[in-house]
């Protein structure tokens, strides 16, 4: 099987044609990307706040006005602009030059004071303050913005909570965890290139490497030695696993020399993860192959799903403020979870994911494939 695999993995390294696609075209895509949009957001992230206040702040509300001067000052994340009224606000909103709005109703200074007097001591309990956040969730920096800012206020409330020792809520919305502060396009394109060259294998070289070798009949000189269909099958994948891992390994050599990325690509959850996406495109790319008869079919198809799964998979740039007419798409193919997935440890993912998202949806699509192919295997290896 290993000599099988050798023969398999030197005929396409020894084909310019493919071993260029694989091996080469990844390092000129990630090169040309990165020169032209490494430096955008390179700088501190500065969103854009807006906000309303109901009534002037005094005594411990006075600790929410030291909190949004901190926020916006000099080193601050927030670039700060105060509003007469909501609607004002709100309009800047849906214009896009805010990213999000905060609104600080009438008695938030004497709810927040009595939250902290009273807390919950019988019929003296106060009504706890309630701050209005309005954000668009189309628009991944609108979302970051108000989760950043939850996070800020989150912090306030449990600093409140050491000191005081009461059950004190001021408002609630939901938390999702930012890291870092700035976004490097640079660190953020490589799990998608990497991807992008895993992807290359599993929707062409296995698709089309199965039906050109049935068409050829080399499969059946194959069958006339010793070889079993599981052999042959796994010595493919096996070579078709070489190319993979030599395209990346080329990849990250590339990275490190020319543009000098993070160490934080060679953790181990982020090389594990990886190979999970390895085996989750191979199994798509398996499931491809069990539907198409003809490398000419196989050709097309590959075309088609390479590149639906490169673009609205948001290999190359984010595609979450797409039009609900293309982002079903982008939430049912697996690279849009695999690419996330890989960037959010490296803190530069912009989707707005669980884990257990980033890592179910791709397992759901690695079983259905894998259901699929093992239902056609003697069809995809010519062995009927």
């Amino acid at each position: 099987m290993l000599k099988l695999a050798k023969a398999f993995f030197l005929e396409v390294f020894r084909d310019f044609g493919a071993s260029f696609w694989i091996l080469i075209f990844p390092m000129i895509l990630y090169l040309i990307l990165s020169t032209i949009f490494g430096n955008a957001g390179s700088e501190d992230i500065e969103l854009k706040l807006g906000v309303v206040m109901d009534e002037e702040l005094t005594g411990m509300g006075k600790i929410i006005e030291k909190v949004l001067n901190d926020v916006s000052g000099e080193n601050g994340i927030f670039k700060l602009e105060k509003f007469q009224t909501v609607d004002e606000a709100l309009k800047r909103l849906e214009d896009g030059e805010l990213d999000v709005v905060l609104r600080i109703p009438k008695k938030t200074s004497e709810k927040l004071s009595g939250g902290i007097i009273f807390g919950r001591i019988g019929f003296l309990k106060s009504e706890p303050a309630s701050l209005q956040v309005y954000y668009v969730e189309e628009r991944a920096e609108s979302r970051v913005a108000v989760d950043v800012l939850s996070q800020i206020f989150e912090k306030v409330n449990l600093e409140i909570v050491k000191r005081s020792k009461k059950d004190y809520i001021d408002f609630e919305t939901k938390m999702v965890e930012v890291k870092g502060g700035k976004f490097n396009y640079n660190l953020y394109l490589f799990p998608g290139v990497i991807i992008m060259a895993v992807l290359s294998i599993s929707v062409f070289s296995l698709p089309i490497g199965f039906t050109e070798m049935r068409e050829k009949k080399v499969v059946k000189k194959i069958y006339s030695t010793p070889v079993k269909p599981l052999e042959y099958f796994f010595a493919y994948i096996l070579a078709m696993l070489w190319m993979a891992l030599m395209s990346t390994g080329m990849m990250y050599a590339f990275a490190m020399i020319f543009r000098k990325l993070d160490p934080s690509i060679f953790k181990p959850t982020f090389l594990i993860l990886f190979l999970y996406s390895i085996l989750v495109l191979f199994s798509f790319g398996l499931m491809l192959s069990s539907f198409v008869r003809r490398s000419t079919t196989a050709i097309a198809v590959g075309n088609v799903m390479n590149y639906v799964m490169m673009f609205m998979g948001g290999l190359f740039f984010p595609v979450f403020n797409f039009p609900w007419s293309l982002r079903w798409l982008v939430y049912i193919i697996p690279t849009t979870y695999l690419a996330e997935a890989l960037r959010k440890i490296l803190g530069q993912n912009l989707g707005n994911f669980s884990w257990t998202t980033m890592i179910g949806i791709p397992a759901l699509w690695f079983v259905l494939s894998l259901i699929l192919f093992i239902l056609n295997f003697k069809k995809v290896m010519g062995y009927e």
